[in-house]
């Protein structure tokens, strides 16, 4: 924005002082506006947030957040599906688990574990409490301890090529993990392989070309990335 203000050094500088106000008071304006618009926005939505819900058949939450936002307060579910069960901790598995009478735990414990706070791992050992808790998911000991009626293996795959799962399927599955119709015909992603599985040996490598990350634990160092891998 430019200006011109014709008149004497005294008149120029008191106009500009009150442009300089109004400036001020524009943006102010301005900021209680947008203030205003999105309380409104927020206020009406969150009106509706009852409508829907009661409208639905399915509700996406958080294990957290399906217990502390206020929307779901008064709701009682059927069923909760809980994904990814193999890496969450018993902890925050019982906040979900809380708000319905039945539950379906979907995991595979064989893949990520929970991620466990070292300090807090630690500070539970000193105090002589077992830590199983900690290192496993409570997926992970359900599908150790409950009877075969009450547990289901998906074992059949149809994303990778027949190759992959295969592999898979002996290393972690004892053989009972199958590709599915039509997946040993997929083909490499890069032409340049033969093969859709392909191992590269950079343990020989040196860390320059690793570009490996290290991280430092009370008791060991340990890599905890290798982008080159």
């Amino acid at each position: 924005m430019h200006w011109f203000v014709a008149g004497s050094g005294f008149q120029i500088e008191t106009e500009l002082v009150k442009i300089q106000q109004a400036i001020q008071c524009y943006q102010n304006l301005e900021r209680v506006l947008l203030e205003w618009k999105n309380t409104i926005c927020n206020q009406r939505q969150r009106s509706m947030y009852s409508l829907v819900l009661s409208l639905v058949d399915v509700v996406g939450a958080t294990c957290i957040g399906i217990n502390t936002k206020e929307e779901f307060a008064d709701i009682q579910f059927d069923v909760v599906i809980i994904d990814e069960s193999g890496q969450i901790q018993l902890h925050n598995l019982m906040v979900p688990l809380s708000r319905a009478p039945k539950a379906i735990l979907v995991g595979d414990h064989k893949q990520l574990p929970p991620i466990v706070d070292e300090k807090l791992k630690n500070e539970v050992q000193e105090r002589g409490v077992e830590v199983d808790m900690l290192n496993k998911s409570w997926f992970e000991i359900l599908w150790s301890d409950l009877p075969n009626n009450r547990k289901v293996m998906l074992n059949t795959q149809f994303r990778c090529p027949a190759v992959i799962s295969n592999f898979i399927s002996k290393a972690f599955y004892d053989n009972e993990y199958y590709a599915g119709k039509g997946m040993e015909k997929k083909t490499p992603l890069f032409s340049f392989f033969s093969s859709s599985l392909v191992f590269l040996d950079t343990s020989n490598f040196p860390e320059s070309i690793r570009f490996e990350k290290k991280q430092q634990l009370p008791d060991r160092e340990e890599i905890v990335g290798n982008p080159l891998e």
